[in-house]
Order: C-alpha cells, then sequence, then structure tokens
C-alpha cells in the first residue's frame, strides 16, 4: 500500500507542472530565430548575383573579340587552302577588319570599345603583312589605299579622345612603318605617317589635342630616318627597292618640318604658349632629318643650302624670341629660341663664308647685337654678342696671335681679319652701356667684352714694339721679355686711367687681370731668359705699375671690384 507522504510528493509535482504549462501557453506565439547561415545565405546569393551581373557585359565583349579573331583564322585558312583567290580574300579580310574598327568607334562602352579596337588591330596589320609579303597577293599600293580607307572611316568619328580611337592610330602607323620598311616600298607608307602627323597637328591646334599624337610623330620621324638612311646609298646597293629621284626623297624630311615648324608657329606666336619639351625635341629632330638628307642626297649643293637655311631660320628664331609686335615673348620660349637663333647664326656662316670672311661677319654681328641690345632691354643679346666675338677670335687665329705675340716666339705680321676684328672687339666694348650698379650677369658679360679687346690691344702692341725694336736691332730673348712687359704693364696703367676717366670699372678689373698676367710673367719668362741689366728694368717697370694702378683706381674712389 502506498504511504500517504509520496501521494502528497506526487500531487505536487502535478500542480508545478500544471502551473508552468499554464505560463507556457499565456505567453505570444513568435517563430523560432534564424541561424546565421539561414540569415547570411539571401546576402550572399545577392552579392553573387550583383557580380555576375557586372560582369556580363566585359565577358560577352571578350567571347565576341574572341569570335572576331577565330573568323580571321578562318579567313587565313581559306587563304593558305587557296580555295578562293587570294585578292578577295585579301579584301573580305580587310572589311572584315575595318569592320571590327568601325564597331569600336560606335561601341558606347569603353572596355567593350578598347577590346574591339585591339582586335582590328590585330586582324588588320598580319592580313596586310601576309597578303604583301608572303602571298605577294597584293600591291604595296593597294595596302596603303586599306590604311587609308580605315584611317578615313576611323577619323569621321568625334570621339578622338577615346581610349579606342588612340589605339586604332596608334595601331595603323605602326602598320605603315612596318609595311614601309617590310615591303620595300617606302614613299606610299611614308606619306600615310606624314597625313597622321599633320592630322594630329591640326586637331591640336583646333585645341583637341590626340593623346596619342607623340607616338605618331615619332612614327613618322623613324619611317623617314629609314627612308633616308637607304636611299643615302647608291642604286647597285639596295636592287631590291625602287629608284627615287632625289626630289622625292628629301620632300619627306622637308614635309615633316615645315609641319613641324608650322604647328611651333602657332602654338608660339599665334597662341602665345609655351613651347613643350617634346615639340622643341621634334623641331630639333626634323631639323636633323631634313639636314642629313640634304646632305646625303645632294652633297654637291648641302653647304650652301643648309647654311641659307640656318641663316633665315635664325632671322625667324630672333623674331620670334624678342617678337617685337607683342614684346611679351614667354622667359621659356625666348630662351629657346634665342639659343637657337645663336647656334643657327654660327652654323650657317661656317657653312657658307671661309674663316676669314665668317670672323669679320661674327665680329659685326657682335657690334650689331651689342648696338640692340639696350633698345631691347636684352642682356641676352649682349651674351650673344660675347660669343660672336670668340667665334671670330677663334676663325681668325687671335688666340695663336696673342699666344706667339705675349707667350711664345714672336708672331707673324697679322693678317688684316685679325686687326679688323681687333678693331671691332674694341668698338663693341666701347659701345656696349655699362652701368654703375649692375648685376652679376651683365658684369661678366662687360668683362668678357673688355678682356677680347684687351688681349686684342695688347697681342697688337707687342707685337708693334717687337716689329720696331726689329728694324733697329736683332732683338733676343731678354729684349723681347722686356718689351713684353713694357707693353702689358703700360696696357695695364692706361686701362686703370681710362676706368677712373671714363667711369667703367670693368677696365679697373682687366687692368688687374694684366698685373696678374705680366708677375707670372716675369716669374717664368724674364727670371728664365732675361739678362741682368734687362731683368733689373723688367722688375722695376713692374713695381711701379704694381704701386701706380691702385693708386689710379684709388683716386676716383674704386676698388678693384
Amino acid at each position: 500500500m502506498t504511504p500517504p507522504e509520496v501521494i502528497e510528493q506526487l500531487s505536487s509535482r502535478i500542480d508545478d507542472l500544471e502551473r508552468r504549462v499554464s505560463q507556457l501557453e499565456q505567453r505570444p506565439v513568435t517563430a523560432p530565430a534564424p541561424s546565421v547561415r539561414a540569415r547570411e545565405t539571401p546576402r550572399s546569393v545577392e552579392i553573387a548575383t550583383e557580380e555576375s551581373w557586372q560582369l556580363a557585359p566585359a565577358l560577352t565583349a571578350i567571347g565576341v573579340a574572341l569570335l572576331g579573331i577565330a573568323g580571321a583564322y578562318v579567313l587565313r585558312a581559306l587563304a593558305g587552302a587557296e580555295i578562293l583567290p587570294r585578292m578577295i580574300l585579301g579584301i573580305l579580310g580587310a572589311a572584315y577588319g575595318i569592320g571590327w574598327a568601325v564597331a569600336a568607334t560606335r561601341t558606347s562602352k569603353q572596355f567593350a570599345s578598347g577590346l574591339y579596337a585591339a582586335t582590328s588591330v590585330l586582324i588588320l596589320a598580319p592580313m596586310l603583312w601576309e597578303m604583301c609579303l608572303r602571298f605577294q597577293a597584293m600591291s604595296p599600293v593597294f595596302a596603303a589605299a586599306i590604311l587609308c580607307v580605315n584611317l578615313a572611316l576611323i577619323a569621321s568619328r568625334r570621339a578622338h579622345d577615346a581610349p579606342a580611337f588612340s589605339l586604332l592610330f596608334a595601331g595603323s602607323a605602326a602598320t605603315a612603318l612596318a609595311l614601309s620598311i617590310g615591303t620595300r616600298s617606302m614613299i606610299p607608307f611614308t606619306a600615310i605617317l606624314l597625313a597622321m602627323a599633320l592630322f594630329a597637328e591640326i586637331q591640336r591646334i583646333r585645341s583637341r589635342a590626340l593623346s596619342v599624337a607623340p607616338f605618331v610623330l615619332l612614327t613618322a620621324d623613324a619611317a623617314v630616318w629609314a627612308l633616308l638612311f637607304i636611299y643615302r646609298a647608291p642604286a647597285a646597293a639596295r636592287p631590291e627597292y625602287s629608284a627615287l629621284s632625289p626630289i622625292v626623297v628629301l620632300a619627306a624630311p622637308l614635309l615633316l618640318f615645315v609641319i613641324q615648324a608650322a604647328a611651333v608657329a602657332v602654338h608660339t606666336c599665334i597662341r602665345r604658349q609655351r613651347i613643350t619639351i617634346f615639340d622643341a625635341i621634334q623641331m630639333m629632330a626634323a631639323f636633323a632629318l631634313l639636314v642629313f638628307g640634304v646632305f646625303w642626297t645632294a652633297p654637291s649643293l648641302a653647304p650652301r643650302t643648309i647654311g641659307c637655311l640656318a641663316l633665315a631660320l635664325c632671322a625667324a628664331c630672333y623674331w620670334i624670341a624678342f617678337d617685337p609686335f607683342h614684346r611679351t615673348t614667354e622667359p621659356q620660349n625666348f630662351r629657346l629660341f634665342a639659343t637657337w637663333a645663336g647656334l643657327l647664326l654660327a652654323w650657317g656662316l661656317y657653312l657658307l663664308e671661309p674663316p676669314s670672311w665668317a670672323a669679320v661677319t661674327f665680329a659685326m654681328v657682335a657690334v650689331a647685337a651689342v648696338l640692340a641690345a639696350p633698345h631691347l632691354h636684352s642682356a641676352t643679346l649682349e651674351g650673344h654678342a660675347v660669343v660672336y666675338l670668340a667665334l671670330a677670335a677663334l676663325a681668325c687665329g687671335l688666340p695663336a696671335y696673342a699666344w706667339h705675340a705675349m707667350i711664345a716666339d714672336a708672331p707673324a705680321h697679322p693678317a688684316w681679319p685679325l686687326a679688323l676684328l681687333s678693331a671691332m672687339a674694341i668698338a663693341a666694348y666701347a659701345v656696349c652701356r655699362e652701368q654703375k650698379a649692375e648685376d652679376a650677369a651683365h658684369q661678366a658679360i662687360h668683362l668678357a667684352f673688355a678682356l677680347l679687346a684687351a688681349s686684342a690691344a695688347c697681342a697688337l702692341l707687342t707685337h708693334g714694339l717687337l716689329a720696331i725694336t726689329g728694324l733697329a736691332l736683332h732683338a733676343e730673348t731678354f729684349h723681347i721679355a722686356l718689351l713684353r712687359t713694357v707693353a702689358l704693364c703700360a696696357l695695364a696703367l692706361a686701362l686703370a686711367v681710362g676706368g677712373v676717366r671714363l667711369h667703367r670699372v670693368t677696365m679697373s678689373r682687366v687692368a688687374y687681370v694684366l698685373l696678374a698676367f705680366v708677375v707670372l710673367k716675369l716669374v717664368f719668362e724674364d727670371l728664365r731668359h732675361g739678362h741682368l741689366g734687362f731683368l733689373a728694368a723688367s722688375i722695376g717697370i713692374v713695381a711701379v705699375t704694381l704701386i701706380a694702378v691702385p693708386r689710379v683706381a684709388a683716386r676716383a674712389g674704386r676698388g678693384p671690384g
């Protein structure tokens, strides 16, 4: 029989269970919380769907491009099997490649446009190469005509800043360069490259600069260089190339130079823009190609032709640099064109005139530059005058004459260009306007003028003293040493006095330079070869000059600097 305690415990537990069940029944019914995996699964599916939609256009474009390449291989296989005439297959292949180029220019999606452009280049370039070289089913002129049609269709589109246009334009340029060398028919493809360069420059003038223009211009340079390099050889050395007259060969570098020069003139003179580094390099490259072409194809006429061209370009560069109408030339343009002008003038005179006449011309141009510099307010022009005087001195042999007059053996009688140059150097320093307070550039320029004039005057004075002494006696080494000391000291003292009277500090500076030179001469010449009596006279003259020159300069309150 069950004890009563057990029955009471069971009844209490049953009551407790009933109470808990009632509490659970009174709570609101809620759905069970989803697991982490259940929450993340719809989001991951959504992200995957978005990525697939984003990749779909790119994958579609790649697939379409691969189909295009496959079609090109089909045409290539047909050409190899000779099922159809290869000329017809070549025309079909060209139309096929051009069609991809048109599709690239008309597609609005950038990735697909660039991919179709690359497909067009990969189809058209190898097809033209094989049709012209391997199968020989197409003439180079016909291939050039196909390239022209392709370029016309590309250029007719207005989206010239799109990557597809740049790729198609650059591919056409590279194809033209390769075919010009491979087919041994260079004129048609060189003409295409020159037309492309002209188109690029016109677009830049119209403020629609092409990003691919530098590549096209460099490719045109390479084509013109190859044309000149090949046709510089005699006809017997290049039997596979067609015969061309020198005029036709020279037309290529001349047209390239005219295109580049016209573009630079428009940008710098009309549009008032700063010339770029690439434009400067391209301009010099085009001029160098023209020069090489003239020297290689017409060597007998080259010096005079290039000399006249250099002088004409020198005048144009000076005109652009100083710009008489605007007087506001961009500093970088001024420096570049002024440098070109000086180099062109030096080269032109070197090619056109013999050394004696070139020296006279350089000296006259230097004096003219010194006279024009104050009116144009240009220290650069005075610097050019110094360079021209130095070139004149080299052309007429002034350094060698001064060396023999003041250091080595007695010189020969000076030629008339040297005497005229000496007068021009003195005149150039005389007419230059030296101010009391000048910057370092003007001081250096005026010092160079004074040194050139002083060296010429000192050489002539020493030579004159030696010539006069030679009339009376046979000059020994100690006689020559004393006469040189007298000439140097007299000129130094005259320059010191002239600097005080004319208020030109540069003359005083040159006087001190001559004093330093005469001291060195006393040590290395007079002490070695001098007679004791003549040596004492040289030392005395130098000592008096060393005392007198500073005193003369100090009288006007000026030091050596």
